[in-house]
């Protein structure tokens, strides 16, 4: 059995690889993100672990001694880690954060691929507003900024005419990094699988889990698949797109856990289709220990 773990659950993570350098959480946002680890952090402490529960020195003041303990970060950005450092706790490996935001980049996720007819990433303005003027396959798109995080980071766009206030949610996105476009579509089911990936490349991964989440795409639960819910070629084709998704981060420096979102779809028609990878966690989940109980 390995150290307990301090864990930092900094789950402002991706606001910071959007803005590497510049990002201060605003009042409203660190309450928000305060009140999430409260309702959360069960999920992703193991047994024996303690939860650093606020920043900087009043942190430290809470536990008389970390000896024993290791730290550990959601997504061990470098804030994160000196955070954690701070705190005089050691920190195992970890990606540079360049390494970090490229892996969660949704710039990288459709690279391996764009499942959705009509879906595309852009970082060009002229590219954006030509392709937005072509109709979808369900008359709607939805737009995701580079880094998002819970459902944020959004637009859903119906019809070809944009107001203003849309132009400059768009053109603020192409300054973050960019957009990953897609047809706007009936989600039958969500899906995510884990996998952890090691220094050496090596690659672990276990069953895909179903995702429950908001109208909003904001994520609520994560379970176990239930008996009939995904079939033999369904959880193939998450795995092997999971296994795909390890192959590449390997590629690009990534080691550590992550995680692959995907959904089943429904057309006008009421054919189903699936979406084997709408999104790559290079980070823990909420989800996490669903597949990875022991870890």
């Amino acid at each position: 059995m390995g150290p307990r773990r301090a864990w930092l659950l900094n789950f402002e993570a991706e606001f910071e690889m959007a803005r590497p350098g510049a990002f201060t959480p605003n009042r409203k946002l660190g309450s928000r993100l305060a009140r999430l680890r409260s309702e959360h952090a069960h999920r992703v402490l193991g047994k024996g672990d303690r939860l650093i529960e606020v920043d900087g020195p009043r942190a430290a003041a809470l536990e008389t001694s970390w000896e024993g303990f290791e730290g550990c970060a959601w997504c061990p950005t470098v804030t994160a880690l000196a955070r954690l450092r701070g705190l005089g706790l050691e920190v195992p490996p970890a990606p540079t954060m360049e390494t970090l935001r490229r892996a969660n980049d949704r710039a990288f996720s459709s690279e391996l691929g764009q499942h959705l007819p009509g879906g595309f990433f852009t970082t060009d303005a002229l590219e954006l507003e030509s392709r937005l003027l072509e109709p979808s396959i369900s008359g709607a798109w939805i737009c995701k900024r580079a880094h998002g995080v819970s459902g944020r980071g959004k637009l859903r766009l119906r019809g070809t005419e944009l107001g203003e206030s849309q132009r400059a949610w768009l053109a603020a996105s192409l300054r973050l990094g960019g957009l990953q476009v897609e047809p706007l579509v009936d989600l039958e089911l969500e899906f995510a699988s884990h996998g952890w990936l090691d220094r050496d490349g090596g690659c672990e991964l276990r069953p895909p889990c179903v995702l429950v989440c908001d109208a909003q795409g904001a994520w609520i639960d994560t379970r176990k698949a239930r008996e009939g819910e995904m079939g033999f070629e369904e959880q193939e084709a998450l795995l092997d797109a999971a296994r795909l998704v390890g192959e590449r981060l390997a590629q690009i420096g990534y080691f550590g856990p992550f995680g692959v979102d995907a959904f089943r779809w429904r057309d006008a028609d009421g054919g189903l289709h699936l979406q084997p990878c709408s999104e790559v966690n290079g980070r823990y989940t909420l989800g996490w220990r669903v597949s990875f109980p022991e870890h």
